[in-house]
């Protein structure tokens, strides 16, 4: 083989957790980007992220944005390979209480005719989920 015939790229995400691709919601009120889908979707290069939420549903939207006077815009705080979003008011005025909604929720592309493509997941409480599992 000749010297063009590899192209090898050196692995330097030791501990990253590169499977999941998931967004969850904390005990706390915050939402949290697992280091698959923060890489993935490049959230380090947002700095913030827009929530919408359909009640019938109970889906919530994420649309990230870099526009930091976007009104709604919600700071995302950036970690090594994961990032987060604290978002009491949200939850508070969707009267969503983040202990019965924990866990984490494998997000989807959705193209809102209004609002444009945004992730968004479908929260289930945590009952429903042992008992669907």
């Amino acid at each position: 083989m000749g010297e063009d015939a590899f192209k090898f790229e050196l692995f330097t995400k030791l501990g990253a957790r590169l499977k999941n691709y998931t967004i969850s919601l904390g005990r706390h009120g915050g939402f949290g980007f697992n280091s698959s889908f923060y890489n993935k979707e490049g959230i380090k290069n947002y700095s913030h992220v827009l929530l919408s939420f359909d009640k019938n549903s109970k889906a919530v939207g994420f649309q990230f944005t870099s526009n930091s006077k976007t009104l709604g815009a919600f700071t995302i705080t950036h970690g090594n390979n994961s990032g987060s979003v604290v978002a009491h008011s949200f939850l508070a005025s969707c009267d969503i209480n983040p202990e019965d909604y924990l866990g984490k929720y494998a997000p989807e592309k959705y193209n809102d005719k209004k609002l444009g493509e945004l992730f968004y997941i479908v929260l289930k409480k945590v009952s429903e989920k042992t008992t669907n599992q």
